[in-house]
């Protein structure tokens, strides 16, 4: 929103008008609250022994391509929950909110 529009005379030599207000920014800021996986701290020592213990023939043998793509995904996306920690999602934080600012 803009207030105080004040019309002054122009700069130097210009006939063009000079404006200046004051314009009011307002947003709303919303804390972030999710959590995400922190694959920095993951195990992966123990996700490497889980997987060379998985007989991966007898696991998939016989199966399609996209079948054997679900059963691996599957395997890796459970190992992931069991051995990867959540960590929280970092925060952007919007300073903006009521703040004025002179044009």
């Amino acid at each position: 929103m803009l207030e105080n529009i004040d019309y002054l005379p122009g700069l130097g030599l210009s006939d063009h008008l000079v404006l200046q207000c004051v314009f009011n920014c307002y947003t709303d800021t919303k804390n972030n609250t999710s959590s995400k996986l922190n694959f920095h701290k993951g195990n992966y020592g123990a996700i490497d022994n889980e997987l060379a213990r998985l007989q991966w023939d007898e696991l998939m043998g016989g199966m399609s391509l996209s079948d054997s793509w679900d059963c691996l995904t599957e395997n890796l996306v459970k190992l992931i929950e069991q051995h990867v920690p959540e960590g929280k999602a970092f925060l952007q934080k919007v300073d903006t909110v009521g703040s004025s600012m002179h044009l």
